[in-house]
């Protein structure tokens, strides 16, 4: 008597397809990790080269801080000071600058003179600030470049009155930001270095 023949049994054709199928899923898995590894590591160096933009627009003083009272109020009424980039490093767009003033009692955003250059400087009480001389600036434009120094006037709207501490900070849209601190005493005279 002929056993039956059974249909159970696990065929070769049926042993290949199973077989592509785990290739083909693991090669599509084996796809979206590397795919994913190539996006963080190109996220990683954006973030990077981000970061190294930003810390080689750095602003710097130059000189001292000088505060321009009013004559007939006694009011120090603008704020000069100077400041260039590190030498090697990328422009700064004073046309994209935002400078902040802050004492014990005031916080204040000062705006840009309408022309950002103006040679007079900020009018006083005004709440504005200016580049009032540009030098060995190789344009006349508000690009702050490598070798180049742009005197600054901030006039805050409310001035500062003596033995007040004042802070202006100059932010560059890309970049670290420049911090200024004085005190101001003693007001005698128009022009007075601030320590």
């Amino acid at each position: 008597m002929k056993k039956p023949v059974q249909d159970s049994a696990f065929t070769g054709l049926e042993a290949a397809v199973v077989l592509i199928a785990f290739v083909v899923v693991a090669a599509v898995f084996s796809y979206v990790v590397l795919n994913t590894g190539f996006f963080v590591t190109q996220k990683s160096q954006e973030v990077i080269y981000s970061a190294v933009n930003q810390a080689d627009s750095v602003l710097g003083p130059i000189g001292g801080v000088y505060g321009v009272t009013d004559p007939v109020s006694g009011q120090l009424v603008k704020i000069n000071f100077s400041c260039r980039v590190a030498f090697g490093t990328t422009k700064v767009d004073f046309g994209r600058v935002t400078v902040v003033y802050t004492n014990a009692t005031v916080f204040e955003t000062l705006q840009m003179d309408p022309d950002t250059y103006n040679p007079a400087g900020c009018q006083a009480n005004s709440g504005t600030w200016a580049v009032y001389e540009r030098i060995n600036s190789p344009a006349p434009d508000n690009q702050l470049t490598s070798g180049a120094e742009f005197m600054i006037s901030a006039c805050p709207s409310q001035p500062p009155v003596n033995d007040d501490t004042i802070h202006l900070e100059i932010r560059p849209a890309d970049g670290v930001a420049l911090d200024i601190t004085r005190s101001v005493s003693n007001l005698a005279g128009t022009v007075h270095r601030l320590h």
